[in-house]
Formats: structure tokens, sequence, C-alpha cells
């Protein structure tokens, strides 16, 4: 473990002991940690890094953004390096057929106070008419087929030079207050897909390149992830790109370019605004979403 922090994750844990410890989200007890991949031996070897902890009725608690970016450049039995593992069989599916048509499941876990007024909730449709929510327990859940088309080339873009001067940015967990400090951005070189995408927008369009910000899900097979990227208008076209997770996964050692991971992963993408409305009004009205998927194999898509 300690010549894995060295070699593999050490610059990563430097950044992100530089931010004040006022925003660690202390809630990680050794238990949950084992779930991260990381046993009693790995947290002593961390408290001798410097990794900071509290202690709560005399049991030491862990940072959670801590511990869930470091699983991911140590490659630690997690769930989140597990999602990922699935993003890039997904990728390499597509990649190989050209096209996937995808049918995406969601459920939402519908808030308290509007679970019993069924009014509120309207089903997601891809053509924007008004269905039958399912219920399911405390759940209303939907189902949509979206297309997947994969890239033959590295996403190109009027914004490719500036995101080449964020090349040395690294992928973490940020808690959402951080989201938008230009210090962690622009001084520790720190980053969440948010994050990122946020701040690229606001330099593309300050130097005069259209661009926005996208969010949605990254379609895995069996389970998506919500997802925020950036995109450019180029040639009348909205490019998405993702260079900072295809360089988190290059830096896990797979044996590929960094620029085909990032080709593979944006055909992935699927837009919230593209194929879905939302079903939920108010929009504080869930406060859980999950994605599943499965691919169709019939022409008819049933």
């Amino acid at each position: 473990m300690s010549d894995d922090l060295t070699s593999r994750a050490a610059d990563v844990f430097e950044r992100l002991c530089e931010i004040e410890s006022f925003f660690d989200d202390f809630t990680v007890t050794p238990g949950i940690a084992s779930s991260y991949g990381f046993d009693e031996s790995a947290l002593r070897d961390l408290e001798n890094k410097g990794i900071r902890y509290e202690r709560v009725d005399g049991v030491k608690v862990y940072s959670r953004k801590m511990l869930r970016t470091l699983s991911l450049y140590l490659d630690m039995k997690s769930p989140h390096v597990l999602a990922m593992r699935y993003w890039l069989r997904t990728a390499a599916r597509l990649h190989a057929s050209g096209e996937l048509r995808v049918a995406i499941t969601l459920q939402a876990n519908i808030a308290d106070e509007y679970a019993a007024d069924p009014e509120i909730i309207r089903a997601w449709r891809p053509d924007g008419t008004v269905g039958r929510p399912i219920f399911d327990g405390d759940f209303v859940s939907a189902e949509h087929v979206v297309r997947l088309a994969g890239r033959e080339g590295r996403p190109t873009s009027p914004g490719r030079a500036l995101l080449d001067r964020y090349e040395d940015l690294r992928y973490v967990y940020l808690p959402e207050c951080l989201e938008q400090d230009i210090e962690i951005f622009e001084g520790l070189r720190l980053a969440n897909c948010r994050s990122f995408a946020y701040h690229l927008e606001r330099l593309s369009n300050a130097n005069g390149i259209e661009s926005r910000v996208s969010t949605g899900l990254l379609v895995a097979i069996p389970y998506c992830t919500q997802h925020s990227w950036l995109e450019f208008r180029s040639g009348g076209d909205w490019v998405p790109v993702e260079p900072l997770l295809a360089a988190l996964i290059a830096s896990r050692g797979e044996n590929e370019p960094r620029d085909h991971i990032e080709r593979r992963l944006v055909g992935l993408f699927t837009r919230w605004g593209d194929v879905h409305r939302s079903f939920f009004q108010p929009a504080d009205s869930f406060y859980e979403l999950r994605a599943t998927a499965r691919v169709l194999t019939s022409p008819s898509g049933d």
C-alpha cells in the first residue's frame, strides 16, 4: 500500500491535503472504509502518510472525499472503481459494434411530502407526451430507449487548445461548496466532472469559444452514472469532450492512449435535455435517482 501511494496516488494525495480540514467530511468509519477497499493496514499506512481523521465516540472516522478519490487511483475494490469498469466494458462494446440501442430504466425515490400526490408526477417520455408513471413502493420509474453512436476520431473542437492547458488537472471528489472555488481549480489543479465543465465553460466563453455544460447520464451496462460534461460548438454541432476522466482512467494503467479513451467515453453520454423531460414538479420532489440499462438486440427495440 505504501509503495502504491508513493508511485500512483501521492501527487493527488498531497494536493488534497492542501485543502483546509474544515472542508473534510469525516463520515467514513473503518467499516465503511473496508467497502472502499481500505483494510486496517491500509488505513494505518495512510495515517503514517498524514491523512486526517477525527474520533467520534472513540472511533476513528476518515474523510469521504479523500478515501473515495484514493480508491480510484489505487484501483481498490470499491463501488466507484467497479463503475469505471462498467464504463470501459460498455465503451468497448460500443466501439466494436458502432451503435447500441439501449433501454434505460430510471427510478426516483419521491420525497415524503410528494409521494401521496401523483398529480405532480409526469412520466418521462422522449416525445414529451404525458404517460402513467409506475410506482414501486416509494419509487416511480420510467423506461426510455436511447441510441449510442461510436466516434471514430478524437473529439475535436475550437476549444481543444484551451483544454490542453489543463492537462495537469486531476480528478477528485469535491464537496459541492468547493466546485466554484477558483483556487482549487487553478491553484491546486483539482476538479470533479461538474467543476471542470463549469470552469472551462467560463474560460472558453471568455475567449470567444462557444461552449455549454451538459448534464445527463454516462450510460453503462448495467448501471449508469449521473454526469456533467463540457461541449463545444463546432460546425453547427455540439461536440462533447472528457479529458479529465480519460486522464484518470489512463493513469490507472489502461493499455490505451488517453485520446482513445476519451473518444470512447463521450459515446456513452446522454443529455437529459435531448431525450428526457422531468416528470418531477417541483424539482426538489425527489432525492434519489437510479438508472440501469440493458442493450436491445431486436431491430424494433422490443
